[in-house]
């Protein structure tokens, strides 16, 4: 739709009514979460607040409760999410550090191979997640995808040379690449856009909370001793089996839309509904608009971001080691190359102490801080611009 079409849109839900164009069409009705509009181009959110009785406006306390609510329903499970993506994606350089390279008798680059190989199966993932999830619900999308980079990350316990360590990873990388886009797009149906920016962050912190409980696990599981299965093995099941969990909490627990959402009230979500429209992206359509899609492609912010993205990569997040760049956060393997003390390392995350407190500190302090700057100062190019 157009930017007159979404105005549009936004005033009638605001009023609670619809305009003579949408009146003059027919459309098939069934309960509120399963009723088919004819008019495809509009959103399914439109509808419901439509078929609405309630036209009372929320009160700002209201609206402050409804939030929380919430905030202790949908946050806590993406932050898991989040939080196991990481741990998961690193969990193969906890395992270099524990043994994996000499009993897989890895040769040359087949380490640094399996690891890259990751990236790319995620990158190549991302297009046909970007069109599932213009068809399939988004909550259950992500809870099937969690549920199968656990079973992935299980599986690497399996690996008994390079070419089924390979497979691991990449299947993995295929499965986590859901993950942004699912969280974005979840965070975007329930919240205004000034305040999904501080959810962002709660969910984002995942990264930090994984590096905290990364170390621990393979400092933990570096005192296993057993002759037939080592260490790495049971890391990989045990992370395996807690990320499946949380799989399939998000499946069965989290709603796919508000419509959906069985602890909110009728009149709960007309409310959340009306208050959320204002984003003009609205909250669930299957008709994919490919104009839409091209037009995005011709936005110049676009490309600004991949680039400040790359860029962010490079300069902050890199480090040169034995011939190979290695992430500041999966330095395990670089650190075996230089003979530091292994069980230090992964319970500190680093000998001198001193690339993990960095990355704790900057990433604390950015969490923190910056969600609510954004939110007073929306200027985010600006910020985009003094942050690189």
């Amino acid at each position: 739709m157009g930017s007159h079409d979404k105005s549009d849109m936004v005033a009638e839900i605001k009023n609670g009514e619809t305009s003579s164009r949408d009146t003059s069409s027919s459309h098939a009705q069934g309960d509120k979460g399963g009723f088919v509009p004819h008019n495809q181009n509009l959103d399914q959110a439109y509808w419901y607040v439509h078929e609405s009785s309630n036209t009372v406006e929320a009160t700002p306390d209201e609206l402050r409760r409804l939030r929380r609510k919430v905030d202790w329903w949908i946050v806590p499970i993406m932050f898991a999410c989040y939080t196991m993506q990481f741990i998961d994606k690193v969990s193969l350089n906890y395992a270099a550090v524990m043994g994996l390279n000499q009993e897989l008798n890895l040769k040359a680059n087949e380490f640094t191979n399996a690891a890259t190989w990751f990236f790319i199966a995620f990158l190549i993932a991302e297009i046909p997640n970007a069109i599932i999830l213009q068809r399939v619900p988004v909550a259950k999308w992500l809870g099937a995808n969690v549920i199968l980079w656990g079973i992935a990350t299980a599986c690497t316990a399996a690996a008994h040379n390079y070419a089924t360590l390979l497979t691991a990873r990449i299947f993995l990388g295929i499965f986590e690449a859901a993950i942004a886009p699912c969280l974005i797009l979840i965070s975007s149906q329930w919240y205004t856009k000034s305040e999904a920016a501080p959810r962002f962050s709660i969910w984002y912190a995942g990264l930090g909370l994984g590096q905290i409980i990364g170390g621990i696990v393979s400092y933990a599981f570096q005192q296993v001793k057993h002759p037939a299965f080592s260490g790495w093995k049971i890391m990989f099941i045990v992370l395996g089996l807690v990320t499946v969990i949380i799989g399939f909490v998000t499946f069965f627990f989290l709603p796919d839309t508000p419509m959906k959402a069985r602890f909110l009230s009728e009149n709960e979500k007309v409310m959340l509904l009306k208050h959320v429209s204002v984003n003009q992206t609205g909250i669930r359509n299957k008709n994919y608009k490919l104009s839409q899609a091209l037009e995005v492609l011709t936005d110049v912010q676009l490309w600004l971001m991949v680039l400040l993205t790359i860029l962010q990569t490079f300069d902050l997040d890199v480090l040169p080691g034995n011939g190979t760049c290695m992430r500041a956060w999966n330095c395990a393997y670089f650190c075996t190359d230089l003979n530091l003390q292994r069980r230090h390392h992964d319970l500190l995350g680093h000998t001198d102490q001193e690339l993990r407190l960095q990355a704790t500190e900057s990433g604390s302090s950015e969490h923190a801080v910056r969600p609510r700057l954004h939110r007073k100062y929306p200027h985010r190019w600006l910020w985009h611009s003094a942050h690189v």
